[in-house]
């Protein structure tokens, strides 16, 4: 026979013989470790997930500064006949003015110029384009929604966000 080994618990090693029939100690140590472990997830506030609605993927029919007017898709060719609005990330979105010193001046809603004092001005577009028929995940902003131009979006109950998967940003054209 070969010699003893070791069985990790919870509880105090328990050292047996290979082969050897489990003793009412180890049944025990067993037991307990279970029942800690059930007594921690009763004390543990597990994160819930979000709802699957709220990562629902959406369609864009209609492409605004702030906001893009979408369907919501399931499945594959199932979509939605009532309109949603869904903001833009916020770096994407027409109604930023400036940043670091540097002015923007919207030319359309995926278009814009980029002007410093004492440098070139530079077109910049969103790369990749927003496109009619794109698919988006939107997900729901938090805290409030701020008043837009799009009076139907002041209505909506919750205010949505592209979660921007595809990683969009403004470059420059040149």
């Amino acid at each position: 026979m070969s010699g003893p080994t070791r069985h990790v618990s919870l509880q105090a090693p328990v050292y047996a013989r290979r082969g050897d029939p489990p003793t009412a100690r180890d049944w025990n140590a067993f037991t307990n470790s279970i029942l800690a472990l059930a007594d921690l997830g009763n004390r543990v506030k597990m994160a819930r997930p979000r709802p699957w609605a709220e990562w629902m993927p959406h369609e864009i029919v209609a492409i605004f500064g702030d906001v893009l007017e979408c369907v919501r898709v399931w499945g594959e060719v199932d979509r939605g006949t009532e309109s949603v609005y869904v903001f833009r990330p916020p770096l994407l979105r027409a109604s930023v003015a400036s940043r670091d010193g540097v002015t923007y001046a919207t030319v359309d809603p995926q278009t814009r110029t980029a002007s410093k004092v004492g440098e070139t001005d530079e077109t910049q577009i969103v790369t990749p384009l927003y496109l009619l028929g794109d698919i988006i995940s939107a997900v729901p902003i938090r805290g409030t929604v701020p008043l837009t131009t799009v009076p139907a979006i002041d209505n909506q109950r919750r205010g949505l966000v592209d979660a921007n998967d595809d990683g969009r940003a403004y470059a420059s054209l040149a």
